[in-house]
């Protein structure tokens, strides 16, 4: 890609930093409003379909600023103004590897002035807010953001702040970003798509850019980039622009896939109160993740059972190399942040008689069976919404010693408390199907967010112990879609 110098580089490029800074100081309005309008949408093209980023207009107009990982080896980038409902493409320009940032050149102005940038580090206990485009956000979600300090400065490198082990196998080898980048702990959830997004203080200044975070962002360990450390140096970095797609790419940026997916629900038909009748009623496709993916997410979390499964999946290939064919499609639920995850291919379609969205193998040996659920309160989803769920699916098997599913205790759930309105309960089951009288296992999990329900099962019926290979296989996958990416991404 033939690399462009932004407006007076090659004449002015000593100075240029101090020229920037002094420009983009002066040229953005005090109204933050006016900020958040510089704020767009990025779109890039890749070979497995298409992920999506944030990013803002800096230091001039025609410039934007994103998270490199979110637009390195892409074959188009496309930027969208939400704010003047135009969208032109854009040329990767500069970049800065220790920051992962990137500088793009928009073939047309799209008319939104530059914001500006803070020249000192933030006060970290005042007010924050980042503006971007999350999972299959396509209108611009506002986000206060808390950042986490330190004892010894606000201010730390991604070396200090993580184990050396899980950036190890985060970053791959990866040059960017490096143990020595500068960064800025942020508490908040940061949700893959919001790579690149900027970070405002109370005056509408930019003092860091989104980044990422581990367990792909969902889990609160998440970073940003100081503004005031790394913007002025990307107009003038030398940083050769790397020419593949960046492995964090599928962590932290929103990949999606080219044909999404809509898939309906039925309301619940025990009402709670009138606001109940406001329920999710339909999920859309939003991401597809590869098994590795999800392999080096379990390494981050020092899961030694998620990563046994994958271990013993892996184990029934010919290659184990052929584990990067294998991926999971992610459904969410826009107003509630509830996720569904089925390995990927496999057709999810409700089942009115379990009143739950279902998904089977080819064999009709293994189903999981999911449904989210608004209620009025904590108290109903816990209750109304939790009892309908596990009331259908109790059905299904003669569960052995009179253990079963309807009979779970609160005192099972993780860290149940209703002062907090979240909680998560585990189960495993075991009996004979009704339907065949084979052995039957059923792993469950029952998600409590608010007054939202998110409930899960993979129900597996076996014709020998532990079913055959391809039973095994298909078990597993289901298993970890049901486990780790059936959740609340959006907090």
């Amino acid at each position: 890609m033939t690399r462009k110098d932004p407006p007076n580089v090659s004449r002015r490029a000593p100075g240029l930093a101090v020229v920037f800074c002094a420009l983009a100081a002066s040229s953005a309005s005090a109204a933050t409003n006016n900020s958040f309008d510089s704020v767009v949408l990025i779109r890039c093209a890749l070979a497995g379909g298409e992920a999506k980023a944030t990013g803002f207009v800096w230091p001039e107009p025609g410039y934007v600023v994103t998270a490199l990982h979110a637009v390195a080896g892409c074959d188009e980038i496309v930027i969208w103004s939400e704010a003047t409902l135009k969208e032109t493409l854009g040329t990767l320009l500069r970049v800065d590897l220790e920051a992962d940032l990137a500088l793009l050149q928009l073939d047309e102005d799209l008319g939104l002035a530059p914001v500006r940038h803070a020249i000192g580090p933030p006060d970290m206990l005042a007010d924050h807010v980042t503006l971007g485009y999350p999972l299959a956000a396509e209108q611009m979600i506002r986000l206060e953001i808390e950042f986490g300090g330190g004892l010894k400065s606000d201010i730390t490198t991604l070396g200090d702040a993580f184990a050396s082990d899980e950036l190890e196998d985060l970053f791959r080898g990866q040059p960017y970003p490096t143990r020595d980048t500068s960064i800025l702990r942020v508490n908040t959830t940061i949700q893959p798509g919001h790579s690149g997004a900027p970070i405002f203080d109370s005056k509408g200044d930019v003092v860091a850019v989104a980044d990422g975070g581990l367990l792909g962002g969902w889990r609160s360990i998440n970073w940003s980039i100081p503004a005031h450390i790394y913007l002025p140096d990307l107009l003038t970095s030398d940083d050769p622009p790397p020419d593949s797609p960046s492995h964090q790419a599928q962590l932290f940026s929103s990949i999606t896939p080219a044909d999404p997916t809509t898939i309906e629900m039925r309301p619940l038909e025990v009402s709670a109160g009138p606001d109940a009748a406001d329920q999710p009623d339909e999920l859309t496709l939003v991401r597809q993740f590869p098994l590795t993916g999800l392999a080096e997410l379990l390494i981050d979390r020092d899961d030694a059972g998620g990563s046994e499964l994958i271990a013993e999946f892996r184990s029934y290939l010919g290659d184990p190399a052929d584990s990067e064919l294998y991926g999971f499609d992610i459904y969410e639920d826009s107003s509630t942040g509830a996720t569904i995850g089925v390995p990927a291919g496999v057709e999810l379609y409700w089942n009115d008689a379990l009143q739950a969205l279902e998904a089977t193998n080819l064999d009709g040996t293994v189903y999981v069976n999911s449904v989210v659920r608004r209620m009025d309160s904590f108290a109903d989803a816990m209750g109304i919404a939790l009892e309908d769920f596990v009331e259908h699916i109790d059905k299904l098997a003669d569960w052995y010693d009179g253990v079963a599913p309807g009979e779970f205790k609160l005192e099972d759930c993780d860290a149940f408390d209703p002062r907090t309105e979240r909680t998560t309960c585990y189960g495993i089951y075991v009996g004979d199907d009704i339907e065949s009288g084979l052995n039957a296992e059923m792993p469950l999990g029952l998600h409590v967010s608010g007054p939202v329900f998110l409930g899960t099962s993979v129900y597996a019926v076996w014709a020998e112990e532990d079913g055959t290979v391809a039973d095994r296989m298909d078990y597993i996958m289901m298993l970890l879609a049901a486990e780790y990416l059936t959740d609340f991404a959006l907090n």
